[in-house]
């Protein structure tokens, strides 16, 4: 056993002891999942068997141990995407009211406001699209970053023109439909907070995102200014911050940094240039 204990993930092992106690003296069948440190990486493990010391010989106890870390992964990834929708959902709201007070500000008729606002929603649409269905062609498989950028954030130019609200500057970059997914909810994500906390919050706040190309990666930087003054966030991290470290971790293999100065937000993404081929 306690060769087994050496295996067994930090965070599981007093849990799985706790738990294999309460077999020996609780008659039924038990199962145990927990986490095993494996040099392929992290497996998770289920152990069966029989509890109140059944099977039990001298003091070796018999059990069934399975693989269910495919089990576990799909069960993960579906809380995920549950989590997810209702965290979508909550920002629909947020983005239609924030949308509303953006057309608002320039309408001089209520008929002006309801296109403006009708032209924005209908734009939130279409980077909808192109986030489920992916911007590249059938022809290469493959589309440019500003073109991605431009259908994301054209919800919230502020008159509809480049270079006002939000200015887009990127090398000729291509990115493949997998990756174009990922960098979508990173971006999309970026926007709705800046639009419900950040520079595009206010009248005269700007976002400018500059992308540029290494050999062995993509350099995007987000930045804000002429928004309310910047704090840095005291809570922990929401659900939306922790799926833009999961996107950019795990299906981007690179890193974000987060610089909260006062006069504007200041985000530095790092992809890995393999991973935006897929």
């Amino acid at each position: 056993m306690n060769a087994l204990s050496g295996l067994i993930h930090g965070a599981d092992l007093e849990r799985f002891r706790t738990s294999l106690t309460k077999t020996i003296d609780t008659p039924g069948r038990y199962e145990i999942d927990f986490r095993v440190v494996h040099p392929e990486g992290i497996r998770w493990i289920s152990a069966r068997g029989e509890g109140q010391g059944k099977g039990m010989v001298g003091r070796t106890m018999f059990a069934v141990f399975l693989d269910v870390t495919m089990r576990k992964e799909s069960e993960q990834t579906r809380d995920l995407i549950f989590e997810e929708m209702g965290h979508r959902i909550k920002n629909i709201f947020s983005i239609t009211s924030a949308l509303t007070a953006i057309a608002a500000r320039s309408a001089l008729t209520a008929s002006d406001m309801a296109g403006d606002l009708n032209r924005r929603i209908l734009a939130l649409g279409n980077a909808h699209d192109l986030f489920r269905q992916g911007v590249t062609s059938r022809a290469s498989g493959k589309a440019f970053l500003a073109t991605l950028l431009t259908a994301l954030l054209a919800p919230y130019f502020e008159t509809g023109t480049m270079g006002n609200r939000v200015e887009i500057i990127s090398q000729d970059i291509l990115i493949g439909e997998s990756a174009s997914a990922s960098i979508a909810l990173i971006v999309h994500e970026m926007a709705t907070n800046s639009i419900k906390y950040g520079a595009l919050s206010t009248s005269q706040g700007t976002v400018v995102v500059y992308c540029r190309e290494s050999e062995n990666e993509v350099v995007m930087t987000w930045t804000e200014a002429g928004g309310p003054t910047v704090t840095t966030p005291s809570k922990r991290s929401g659900f939306g911050t922790r799926l833009i470290a999961e996107c950019v971790s795990r299906q981007l293999r690179g890193c974000i940094d987060y610089s909260w100065k006062p006069t504007g937000l200041s985000v530095l993404l790092r992809i890995n240039r393999v991973c935006l081929d897929g």
